[in-house]
């Protein structure tokens, strides 16, 4: 600490700018010298207390919060689950300079919003659910015009708009519309989440013509209809408009629809050749899609503009890597994909025959399958992977070698399909995967493996986003070694077994994890042994002061259950 006191004051500034907002806090609290560089050289401007362990209301109310809070331009509240009205109402009169804010996935409402703008004015720029009363979520619910009125003498102001809702309400129904009449050339995003399930009954109005400078609508779910989006009221005159629609299937394949702008583009960045968008309401083939929409007389597509969109899309294309070949990798790929096909699957006359995966073996015991891709991926720095084994036969173990290079690179990986495992796995991977910091496990057949993967987990120190699902996990014995894993941030449990779900304390978890923003544990589980476990989990994070976790039972059963959260995105599932 005398070396941070005796730091000059404009590299203490640079060392806080670098900071979170929990290692900020820690030190504003450390002496009088760091809080004083902290507000009088308004060192905060953007506070994002999303997703980490800043994630509590009460944050409002500290010294600290109240000190920051007239320079902050950009405040980041989403799923702060305990956020409410009066609280923010009391936090806003400080933020005197605030012109972007988030609290989606939280309980403030429209109605809320409208009676927060006129304590902080400044606001240009919000996130919020389409949701207008989140005190009364009847099924289907009337929108009084009046409140709609006051909506569009607030929204004319602003620039950019995000709303969070269900697909039926933000583009079937008219009432999004008619709230934004008076706005001009707004940015305007709708992301179609399914946990807006609030229906609201149809407004009859007569709509003007609206002049928007960018439209996005992400996660559609096409498996079911996407003629929503042939909408008369939106967008007003599609020639006006540059866009295209990508989407993307279970098998991550993406495929591009465009207006000719985009063509060389897209051929150029991803070897691809975009369709032709001849209707809006065709139905395709995938899971997700993304719209977007850029006004031709607004919008200046220069070099600018295609190095943004670059970065935009880069998490919506993933390659798809052929083994076989052991060729390089793009260089302008992040996340990647591969899949073990069974071969008895394509040729059963051969099922006597005993067909394995072209990998490398070694003898580990028994006869592995070692996995290395050291070659393919040579010239990246970091890897996001994706391997499905799709199997009926039942192969050798699959094993990983403690001297592959890959394992060092990758951040992200996702196991899906049963397949067996070798016995240290899982322990080689905790060991030597120093950067990873997201697993997703997803295996339905096998019962043995989730409980591997807990008794390695701390091993790795870099961990934080898990999420695990299988048949009869053992809750107990999971429990006990997450909790040894202090980096933990986020982590999902799904229980497909029906009814096998203990009603178990995970209170140790709460007390070690301190980072720990998210549980969610999804079961078949009875709406009367759910409320047992909610109610156990928190009392549990109350008793370990953990109050900025997210904690929630899931019923599996229930459709939309396994994506319908805030904190799935990670796992890019």
């Amino acid at each position: 600490m005398c070396n941070l006191l005796t730091l000059p004051e404009e590299i203490l500034i640079l060392i806080i700018k670098q900071l979170d907002l929990a290692s900020v806090n820690n030190l504003y609290n450390t002496c009088r010298r760091t809080r004083d560089v902290i507000c009088l050289f308004k060192v905060i401007k953007k506070c994002n207390m999303s997703c980490n362990r800043m994630a509590s209301a009460h944050i409002l109310q500290l010294p600290f919060f109240k000190d920051i809070a007239p320079y902050i331009e950009n405040l980041n509240l989403a799923c702060v689950n305990n956020l409410n009205k009066t609280l923010l109402l009391s936090a806003v009169r400080r933020l005197k300079c605030l012109t972007t804010i988030n609290v989606s996935y939280t309980n403030i409402s429209i109605i809320d919003f409208l009676q927060i703008y006129k304590n902080c004015s400044t606001i240009t720029d919000v996130t919020l659910d389409s949701i207008f009363d989140k005190k009364n979520l009847k099924t289907l619910q009337d929108v009084p015009r009046n409140i709609l009125l006051m909506c569009q003498d607030v929204f004319e102001k602003f620039k950019s708009i995000h709303f969070i809702g269900s697909l039926l309400n933000l583009v079937y129904n008219t009432y999004t519309m008619f709230m934004l009449q008076k706005t001009k050339n707004i940015k305007l995003k709708f992301s179609i989440s399914p946990l807006h399930n609030v229906l609201y009954t149809r407004f009859e109005c007569d709509l003007a013509p609206i002049s928007f400078d960018e439209i996005v609508i992400s996660s559609v779910n096409t498996e079911h209809d996407i003629e929503s989006l042939n909408n008369p009221h939106f967008p007003h005159h599609i020639d006006k408009y540059e866009y295209f629609l990508l989407t993307m299937s279970k098998s991550c394949v993406t495929q591009i629809y465009c207006t000719s702008l985009f063509r060389d583009f897209i051929k150029n960045n991803y070897n691809k050749d975009p369709g032709s968008l001849t209707s809006l309401c065709e139905h395709y083939p995938s899971y997700k899609a993304v719209f977007l929409f850029w006004n031709k007389e607004t919008n200046v597509f220069n070099e600018g503009f295609f190095s943004r969109l670059q970065r935009h899309l880069q998490p919506y294309f993933v390659y798809c890597i052929d083994i076989t070949k052991n060729e390089l990798v793009p260089h302008n790929y992040d996340r990647f994909y591969i899949k073990y096909e069974d071969p008895l699957l394509e040729n059963p006359a051969n099922s006597n025959e005993r067909i394995e995966p072209s990998c490398k073996k070694i003898r580990l015991g028994q006869p592995s399958i070692i996995i290395d891709y050291d070659d393919i991926f040579k010239e990246k720095e970091r890897i996001m992977l994706s391997i499905y084994f799709n199997y009926s036969s039942k192969p050798n173990p699959i094993a990983l070698s403690p001297s592959s290079n890959f394992l060092t690179k990758l951040t992200y990986l996702s196991l899906t399909g049963s397949i067996p495992y070798s016995s240290e796995f899982f322990n080689v991977l905790f060991r030597c995967c120093l950067q990873l910091d997201t697993l997703n496990y997803e295996d339905n057949f096998s019962v043995n493996y989730i409980k591997s993967i807990a008794r390695s987990i701390p091993l790795s120190k870099s961990i934080k986003n898990v999420r695990l699902l299988g048949k009869r996990i053992d809750h107990r014995t999971l429990i006990m070694f997450l909790s040894q894993c202090s980096s933990l941030e986020n982590v999902h449990i799904v229980e497909l077994s029906k009814e096998n779900f203990e009603n178990n304390d995970y209170q140790l978890m709460f007390q070690k994890c301190k980072n720990l923003y998210c549980l969610y544990l999804y079961a078949r589980v009875s709406e009367n042994n759910r409320n047992k476990q909610l109610l156990t989990l928190n009392r549990a994070k109350v008793k370990s002061q953990q109050h900025h976790t997210s904690v929630k039972v899931v019923n599996v059963d229930l459709h939309g259950a396994l994506h319908s959260n805030p904190f799935s995105y990670l796992f890019k599932i």
